[in-house]
């Protein structure tokens, strides 16, 4: 790495216009180098899903585990010495309220870890759930932003014109193409105009009334919400995809992991002991 202060050093025989202009260049790359590495930061921070917020959620999560590990075997220890030749110490009464207390003191303390788990459980839902739309758009080079614009009216045009069958048709054709742009604005005009359809086949379902659509229409239908999740899954920008594959595997691990210290509780507060006990009787019971 280049120590700067070694840079800012005039050098022998050079003039102080000539050093001057060097140290403000020296300053605007170190301006910029700065600039781009909180850039970097705060991206990696609020992007759901990305390499450095996964590993952050990985390191929490085995950190939970180990704290929960740790009063669980904190428990136990106290919970043993309370027998001796795995007999109780104290009468019934005295061991109860010992044992309860023991419990008590665990469980507050694991009720503190759990309650971090639940709250980034809630956190990395709202994300994954603000992942579930990405525009389609991010994905597609300058050339074609810029067809965006006078293509989108004439297909919302032609999309809202055409009957059910031809809809179809040219859903399925666009799809099996290679044309991005075709394909995201036909997906956005024909998602709307189902929507529309839906909503009246609705209105119309409430009242009690038939829709009246014919048998082809019908199955029109049926191939065009196909052809839209196809066009949906084309036009999907890669990278906002493995973004959201990403953060939902680290929701299913929030999860598993709050299941895995809901878990140790129930083994301290001894529900566990319960529920074992319970279906030991209904057992003995159904012989």
């Amino acid at each position: 790495m280049t120590d700067v202060r070694e840079e800012l050093r005039p050098r022998d025989g050079e003039a102080p216009r000539e050093w001057d202009a060097r140290v403000k260049a020296i300053h605007e790359r170190e301006r910029a180098s700065h600039e781009k590495a909180l850039e970097d930061k705060r991206s990696s921070a609020i992007r759901p899903g990305s390499v450095t917020s996964v590993l952050n959620v990985e390191s929490a999560i085995g950190s939970r585990e180990r704290q929960a590990e740790g009063i669980l075997e904190r428990f136990e220890t106290a919970e043993k010495r309370l027998y001796k030749d795995d007999r109780p110490l104290y009468n019934a009464d005295e061991h109860t309220a010992r044992l309860g207390e023991l419990r008590l003191e665990a469980v507050s303390k694991l009720e503190g870890v759990i309650l971090e788990a639940d709250r980034e459980t809630e956190r990395i839902e709202r994300e994954v759930k603000g992942l579930s739309y990405q525009d389609p758009t991010l994905g597609l080079t300058a050339p074609e932003r810029e067809r965006l614009p006078s293509s989108a009216a004439l297909i919302a045009e032609d999309v809202r014109s055409m009957d059910w069958t031809e809809l179809a048709e040219r859903l399925e054709a666009v799809e099996s193409g290679e044309d991005r742009v075709a394909q995201i604005l036909h997906l956005r005009s024909g998602t709307t105009r189902l929507s529309e359809e839906e909503t009246r086949l609705g209105e119309l379902a409430r009242r009690g009334q038939s829709s009246n659509l014919s048998e082809t229409n019908k199955q029109s239908i049926g191939r065009i919400r196909t052809a839209l999740g196809k066009l949906n899954q084309r036009t999907e920008d890669p990278k906002s995809k493995e973004q959201k594959e990403r953060a939902q595997k680290v929701l299913e691990s929030t999860r598993k992991n709050a299941a895995r210290l809901r878990q140790i509780k129930s083994r301290i507060d001894g529900r566990e002991e319960q529920a074992r006990a319970e279906s030991e009787r209904r057992a003995r019971e159904s012989f």
